[in-house]
């Protein structure tokens, strides 16, 4: 079974270089978030770091391209990025 991203996240997605996940996969992404009240105030995080999901979008949304933020954040992986689009899809939750 797969998932249809919906319409206003297809535009961050396609930027991620992906357009619909499998289940497992979506699981397996997801676990790259970690929600921590002792870790940035507990806000959505990539796990194991300390870049908040929100300054990922905040950068695609400023118009970055993913090799700008890794670049900008060399802790980050493609992947990541892809998981801070899928945390915020508001059709998973």
């Amino acid at each position: 079974m797969s998932l249809e991203i919906p319409a206003p996240f297809q535009r961050l997605f396609l930027l991620a270089g992906r357009q619909e996940y499998e289940g497992n996969e979506m699981r397996d992404l997801l676990k790259r978030i970690s929600v921590d009240p002792d870790v940035c105030h507990g806000k959505a995080c990539i796990a194991g770091t300390m870049i908040m999901v929100p300054v990922i979008l905040d950068n695609l949304a400023e118009g970055k391209t993913i090799e700008e933020i890794l670049e900008n954040y060399p802790t980050l992986t493609k992947e990541d990025i892809q998981a801070a689009i899928l945390y915020v899809n508001p059709s998973i939750a």
